[in-house]
């Protein structure tokens, strides 16, 4: 029985090249992480404006999901006008 054998030479560098490539990223500090956005947004009144923009659109978004959810099998009811309203309101 003759079994061929491969031998395959690495260089030092070469080897670690692969051994940085495989390590696990080193996890950014949850508080420097918000230091930089912080001076980002800061440094750049135009990004607090999108943001808040943003911000906005995905609140107004998730409430009208959230009420059509809630009202889905209902009958839209009638409109009042505020004098009526009103009137109900002091006689309660």
């Amino acid at each position: 029985m003759n079994a061929m054998v491969q031998v395959i030479t690495v260089s030092a560098n070469t080897a670690a090249y692969v051994a940085d490539a495989m390590k696990t990223p080193q996890r950014v500090p949850r508080s420097k992480f918000v230091e930089e956005n912080r001076r980002t947004v800061e440094n750049d009144p135009k990004t607090e404006e999108v943001q808040s923009a943003h911000i906005a659109a995905s609140v107004s978004e998730s409430t009208s999901s959230a009420l059509n959810f809630l009202t889905a099998g209902q009958q839209p009811k009638r409109g009042t006008t505020l004098k009526a309203t009103l009137d109900a309101y002091e006689s309660f």
